[in-house]
């Protein structure tokens, strides 16, 4: 697509806004980017965009910027109700997202992943892999690095290994993977999407453009996500760690098994998967799935699997301080990734958890912590309700601060205990992410019996 000459506006000026901007405007366009934060606050943004390159409509500023745009660049965490973003529909301007701006300018394969979690670690995973198959490799998109920021790196040779999020899903017209994954959906983001149904609908959008030449892989024990194998052109691969598949990957007498076009392969022994936990085990499934789509032998994938020892903020071991082992899962952003956390342990536990509330049932972890828990240390804005879902199940400990809620998880902790920050929530309202709040869980950790 020539964008030459055309007034387009980008909206958001985070690290895909950006980029987006770059872009556009090294392609010739005439680039106006608006965001709802002051000059002030985006300066470092600006610098990087080189002075006079593109117009700037910032804060209130902003409220025209779209005026007479011809088409809009959306960054992912512009939410849909967003003043400019709602001139630009009512006026019937198209609006795209940033990997599709990516998709338009990209020859070379996709392999996308999605869901509600496991993205980061499964992008890693399969980047590790098809680099050790002698693929060349670049990961980007939710990872942390703009799809845009990666075209000029690109040949018809290299696989794009892109993580992507329902947000950046939310508009697509081309985005097309050649490989398509989706872990799992559960209820995530209500707050801004108002439904489940409307969420999930979001990530299904990952298959809409695949063609019958293309591969979707799809976890088998996820309902939400099985359901979708009706509705790919693409060939599906679907993957399990609870049912034998006559066609797949799945775990059968402890070892992950691949049945596909009539040939049956030994993977790797589940106990030698250095990653813990059942959601590790789906995720490492579906990175096997696109290596043996990639013609990878059972050996070397197996080998890669189970070396794979997972990354920062995702079920972290961090330290143990007489007898008690402190895990860091700042990532477990909503509730089923702390449900997974928990069920990853066999010994008592004292949940650390809390945050910006995005509209969660924290009730579903009843069940859970009353098996698993020993006490729950409450933190941030949720922990009210939080206390309200969890009151009668598990002694609930509020605390003002994460420093704070490390020190009462250690005081009523015993040799054997596990402490597990895994907050059920968003980190915004303490943190300016869930690295941070990963970062200081650990700072704090380090504190103890010194």
């Amino acid at each position: 697509m020539s964008v030459k000459g055309k007034r387009i506006t980008v909206i958001g000026l985070g690290k895909s806004g950006l980029s987006a901007a770059k872009l556009l405007f090294d392609k010739g366009a005439e680039v106006t980017v608006t965001d709802v934060r002051g000059k002030e606050n985006l300066e470092d943004a600006i610098d990087k965009l080189g002075s006079g390159k593109v117009k700037l409509k910032l804060g209130n500023d902003g409220r025209r910027a779209t005026e007479d745009a011809e088409m809009i660049v959306i960054s992912p965490g512009v939410p849909q109700d967003a003043l400019a973003v709602m001139s630009a529909k009512k006026a019937g301007i198209r609006i795209i997202s940033e990997i599709e701006l990516f998709a338009l300018y990209c020859s070379s394969p996709v392999v996308a992943v999605t869901g509600t979690n496991g993205k980061t670690t499964t992008v890693t995973l399969i980047a590790d892999l098809l680099n050790r198959l002698g693929k060349k490799i670049e990961a980007a998109g939710n990872i942390g690095l703009p799809l845009t920021e990666i075209l000029w790196e690109l040949s018809v040779e290299t696989i794009v290994v892109a993580e992507v999020s329902s947000f950046q899903l939310e508009h697509i017209e081309t985005f097309r993977p050649y490989i398509s994954v989706i872990l799992n959906i559960t209820p995530d983001h209500l707050d801004r999407y108002g439904s489940f149904k409307d969420y999930a609908a979001a990530k299904a959008r990952l298959l809409r453009n695949q063609k019958s030449s293309d591969w979707t892989v799809l976890n088998i024990d996820d309902n939400e996500v099985s359901t979708l194998a009706e509705d790919s052109s693409a060939s599906v691969v679907g993957f399990s760690r609870r049912e034998i598949l006559d066609e797949g990957i799945f775990v059968d007498a402890g070892e992950i098994v691949a049945r596909l076009n009539g040939k049956e392969e030994r993977i790797c022994r589940v106990r030698d998967i250095s990653m813990k936990g059942g959601h590790n085990l789906e995720n490492c499934l579906a990175a096997a799935a696109v290596g043996l789509i990639y013609g990878g032998k059972s050996e070397t994938i197996g080998d890669v699997v189970s070396k794979f020892s997972g990354l920062e903020h995702r079920l972290e071991y961090v330290r143990t301080v007489k007898g008690v082992e402190f895990f860091n899962d700042s990532k477990a952003t909503n509730v089923a990734a702390c449900a997974e956390a928990l069920k990853s342990f066999t010994r008592p536990i004292i949940l650390v958890c809390g945050g910006r509330d995005k509209g969660s049932d924290y009730s579903v972890l009843r069940k859970l912590l009353e098996e698993k828990a020993k006490s729950v240390v409450l933190l941030g804005e949720a922990r009210g309700k939080m206390k309200c879902a969890f009151e009668g199940v598990v002694p609930c400990i509020e605390v003002d601060s994460l420093g704070d809620g490390v020190r009462k998880a250690f005081s009523v902790a015993s040799s054997g205990d596990v402490v597990l920050l895994s907050p059920a929530c968003s980190s915004f309202d303490m943190f300016r992410n869930f690295e941070e709040r990963g970062r200081v869980f650990k700072a704090e950790a380090g504190y103890l019996g010194r």
